[in-house]
């Protein structure tokens, strides 16, 4: 544990990030479990410095945002949103701790999955060559519902160097709004494409892997189109997501037994 402790201490900082720090896990079974819980602790004690902004939004007011940061060390997205999702907070709690994969992954098949009391380690490796090692912690607290997630980049148990990858941190509160519905918050943050020992890919791989076209772009103004077009997609895609998301929902509320039902 002092090796996990030395590689994993700095990972998630006080403040918002402008650096990333990746997070290891460890193989031999124990240590590896007691990895997880630490990275996911770490996590859930920063969550409410990143709802700080939340603070002046009213809990039944919905709203989505994102922006694109440029540091020394590459971009870096941070995606906020609020929605009302229909349901109750037990219904949402068992969303959370059996369809998470339908939230985190457009195509949520062939994924394996490594489980703890209560934490759920998502691997996946995409066709486009994009590896996934997605660790996931609850915490129930007595008027909300925590999930963390985040990017594990370096794993004993497996070997990254041949796919791209992206840091990332993420953090859910679900709070009950009403008998019927709960309030779902988010923050997420996440870097460009990176190789293992190889650093960020350049902007311009990262524009062909998202769909940019910087084709006539001059020079000195790909970045900023870069960006501007990044945003935009995401602001398109978010609709979609969310129709998707809602729809999950919808159907897993309608087949639980009545305790957990919307």
């Amino acid at each position: 544990m002092k090796h996990f402790v030395s590689l994993n201490l700095q990972n998630v900082p006080e403040q918002p990030l402008q650096r990333w720090h990746t997070a290891t896990l460890l193989g031999h079974p124990q240590a590896r479990k007691l990895c997880k819980e630490w990275l996911t602790q770490q996590l859930y004690h920063n969550i409410n410095n990143c709802f700080e902004v939340f603070s002046c939004t009213r809990m039944n007011e919905e709203f989505y945002g994102i922006d694109v940061d440029v540091f020394d060390e590459g971009l870096k997205c941070t995606e906020m949103m609020q929605q009302i999702w229909p349901g109750t907070m037990p219904s949402c709690k068992h969303f959370f701790q059996h369809h998470t994969a339908s939230l985190i992954f457009l195509d949520p098949t062939r994924i394996s999955t490594e489980t703890t009391e209560n934490t759920r380690l998502y691997r996946k490796i995409t066709d486009e060559g994009v590896f996934f090692n997605i660790l996931q912690g609850n915490f129930v607290e007595a008027d909300r519902f925590v999930v963390v997630l985040r990017q594990i980049e370096n794993d004993e148990e497996f070997n990254s160097e041949p796919y791209r990858q992206r840091h990332n941190m993420t953090w859910l509160d679900i709070r009950p709004l009403s008998e019927t519905h709960v309030v779902f918050s988010a923050v997420s943050q996440s870097s460009q494409f990176f190789r293992e020992g190889q650093g960020f890919v350049i902007l311009g791989e990262q524009a062909r892997t998202w769909n940019i076209d910087l084709t006539g772009v001059p020079n000195e103004k790909k970045l900023d189109y870069f960006r501007s077009q990044h945003i935009h997609q995401e602001y398109k895609g978010y609709s979609e997501w969310r129709q998707r998301i809602q729809q999950v929902i919808t159907k897993t509320c309608s087949t639980k037994v009545a305790p957990m039902s919307c």
